[in-house]
Order: structure tokens, then sequence, then C-alpha cells
């Protein structure tokens, strides 16, 4: 199988001979020491609608490589990722779609089923493994066993005591809870990822190009700790679309969650533009369901919010008998707009020199 790898927007086709992991990501430290030398990511995707996998390690590796084999695909692209810059953008997700739009013609729900199929190992590797298991399982059995034995006999316990018969009822037990031929009790719970709108139907209101804080609170009503590395507010349609906007801080479950960001309203005219967000989940338990370990899911209910950018009217100041020469050179010096030179030249007077008129701004600053 071809294996091809972007990075930067430059393509590069890997020597057929390297097909793990390992040897593919020393080709690439190759290519760009410099650059890598913190560490890389490698992203490959399936599907335009779905996305992209990050390799986390081999066993993501091998599954990929199963996957194109399966649906017949000659060549694998993927992208890499330093770690100064780890986040995907839009370019990055375009040039991973455009690895797969020519050469898939399958549906998304066909995908969706592949993936739920975890990979059937054949009958002689089940069998080896059962061997392997019941090997282990009664080596460390009958090691404790001994050492218990020999801990009693300088004890002088008796062997059918009612102690004895229960460390041996234990030790069969713990090793049947590893091996998953019982259920552990103790097993931890995933956590639950869940939320409840404060305000329904926010409405903003703000002049043309106006830069604001946008802000979205909502409440954690799930039993996960949501951490500001691992939750984000996307946009999802209207004029915010694919916006993200950060969790301010960690919360806990029962705490109200707040979300926000500098953003700038539309820079045309309009009224009530719905925007859609969604609060996602961005690094999922490698505890969760078997092909979500390294995707973004989204959760909770869809926030509503209604924008109006207003037209600013500027009364704009007479510029009749101003000299345009002054207004540009006190534009320049003080940094200042064209309005404001305009205003401060009609105000000092307009027949006084362009020196006199600059110093007399700088002396009304202090």
């Amino acid at each position: 199988m071809n294996i091809k790898i972007v990075y930067n927007s430059k393509t590069h086709k890997i020597a057929p001979k390297l097909q793990t992991l390992e040897d593919i990501k020393k080709a690439i430290l190759i290519l760009y020491p410099k650059q890598l030398a913190d560490g890389l990511e490698l992203y490959v995707t399936l599907h335009p609608e779905m996305d992209p996998f990050k390799i986390l390690d081999d066993s993501c590796f091998l599954r990929i490589q199963e996957l194109y084999h399966q649906l017949n695909w000659k060549s694998i692209k993927f992208l890499v990722k330093d770690l100064i810059n780890p986040d995907l953008t839009n370019e990055d997700l375009q040039i991973l779609n455009q690895s797969v739009i020519v050469q898939s013609t399958v549906q998304l729900s066909t995908f969706n089923n592949i993936l739920q199929q975890k990979p059937q190992p054949k009958q002689e590797v089940i069998e080896i493994k059962k061997q392997i298991l019941n090997s282990i399982f009664y080596s460390i059995i009958k090691i404790r066993i001994i050492n218990e034995l020999q801990k009693q006999e300088v004890q002088e316990l008796d062997y059918e005591s009612e102690e004895f018969k229960k460390f041996i009822i234990d030790q069969i037990d713990e090793r049947l809870k590893y091996y998953g031929i019982i259920e552990n009790q103790n097993k931890p719970k995933v956590p639950e990822y869940q939320m409840q709108l404060q305000t329904r139907n926010l409405k903003i209101t703000k002049f043309v190009n106006e830069q604001f804080l946008f802000q979205v609170q909502v409440m954690n009503t799930g039993t996960a700790i949501w951490k500001r590395r691992d939750v984000e507010l996307i946009g999802l349609s209207g004029y915010y679309k694919n916006i993200s906007v950060n969790l301010y801080e960690d919360t806990a479950p029962g705490q109200i969650a707040t979300f926000k960001c500098n953003a700038f309203s539309p820079s045309q005219p309009i009224q009530n533009m719905k925007n859609e967000f969604q609060v996602m989940l961005y690094r999922l338990s490698e505890q969760l369901a078997y092909n979500d370990g390294n995707q973004r899911r989204f959760f909770g209910e869809i926030i509503l919010v209604e924008v109006t950018s207003l037209q600013n009217v500027v009364i704009q100041p007479n510029e009749k008998n101003v000299d345009q020469k002054k207004v540009q050179q006190l534009m320049e010096n003080a940094q200042i707009s064209r309005v404001k030179a305009i205003e401060f030249i009609q105000f000092y007077g307009v027949d006084s020199g362009i020196d006199e008129i600059i110093m007399a701004y700088f002396d009304q600053l202090q």
C-alpha cells in the first residue's frame, strides 16, 4: 500500500518498505528534523463527513490500514501536525478530505457499520490466547498460594481454617475479574457529559463591525468535570459557523460553565440572524466506545443566538476650508483617524501652522 504524508502543504511519498508506524515517524523526522524536534501527530480520514482520526499507537495505525484494505483503496495520506500548532485548521481538513473524495464512493452509513465492527481474530489465534491466559492464570494463583502456604507454615496456622479458604477464593475471584470472566462490581463508571441551558434564544444587538465580549453560560448536569482543554463551544451555523469559544475555567458537576471570547458583529447591517452553537467534547476517555477514542463529540442541546447588526451613522465633519495636507500630517504624527484630525484642526484653527497644530494636539493629551 502506498503511504503519503503532508506537512505544511507539502506532500511526500514514503518508501514502500516502510510500513510500520515507527518507521514512518522516523522517515518524517528525517525530512523535518528541526520543525518536528518537539514531536509530531498523525491524522487520517475516511470520509469528508467524519471527523479525522488521530493515530495514537500501532493498533490505531493497523486498524486504519485494515479499513483501507477492506475498502480496496491503494494509498493512505497522513496529515502531519507539529506540537507547536497541534490544532486542525480548515485547510488541514480540506487536505484530508481531498485525499478520500476521489477514491470514496462509500456512503457514510457504510463507514459507521465498518467502524462498529471490531476485527475478528483467527480461530488458531484465539486458541493460543486461551492457552496463554490459562497458563498465566494458574501460574499466578499457584505462586500466591505457595507464598501463603509458606507464610502459614511459619505462623503454624491451620490449612483448613476459614481464613485460608477465604484467601484462596479471593485470589480466584480476583483473577476471574481481571480476565473479564466475572463482572467487577468496583469497575469505575465512565463519566457522563450533560448540560442544561441557563438562557434560551440569546439575542445580541451591536453596531456593524463592533467588537464585543461573546458569552454563553450553561450548567454542567453530568458526572464529569469539564476541563478547559477538553470542552469548547462550537458554532454550527450562521455568521459564527466554525468559531471556537473557550471554556473560561474547569467546571464541576452542578456548576455554571461560562464560555466567552472576543468577537466582532457582522460587517453588514442585518436583522435577527440565527446562529446555532453546541458544546463539544474535544478529547474522549479511553474507556469510551471502540471507535471514539480519538474523535470529537458534541453533546447537549443546540444553543440559538440571534444577532442584529446596526449601521453606525457617523456625522462627518465639514471638510471645507481644511488643508488636506495638514490633515494627513496630523494623522501620521498622532496616529489618529481622519475624522479626529479634521475635528481637531477645525477646533484649534484652520489657519494655524501644522507644527503648532501637532504640538497642541499632544499638549492636550497630557
